[in-house]
């Protein structure tokens, strides 16, 4: 399930990408987009973390360590993705025009 709503995420992100470059501005389709990607990487933690519980080939050290690496990963790209956003808000609110490293 999760690979092919990871493929659905690549189609949206090239029909973002066409709709982007036609408008020159972001769209719903972007936006969308954006969070189903952080939905999904959530997910796929998730999944790591319920694929190694399944496989019962770890120890108790194994499952600590995935959890800690994890989420230490997640709270990182947490925040930057909260960042990025602020900044975005922020930018606009202002007036100015959505660039692509805004994205």
């Amino acid at each position: 399930m999760i690979f092919a709503c990871a493929w659905i995420q690549a189609i949206a992100g090239y029909i973002a990408h066409v709709m982007y470059k036609r408008r020159g501005m972001s769209t719903a389709v972007g936006r969308v987009h954006v969070w189903a990607g952080r939905v999904l990487i959530t997910i796929g933690m998730i999944n790591g973390g319920l694929g190694l519980l399944l496989s019962a080939d770890g120890t108790r050290s194994d499952y600590i360590a995935y959890g800690v690496v994890a989420g230490s990963i997640w709270v990182l790209f947490g925040g930057v993705s909260a960042h990025r956003d602020w900044s975005r808000a922020r930018s606009i609110s202002v007036g100015e025009k959505d660039t692509p490293d805004q994205l």
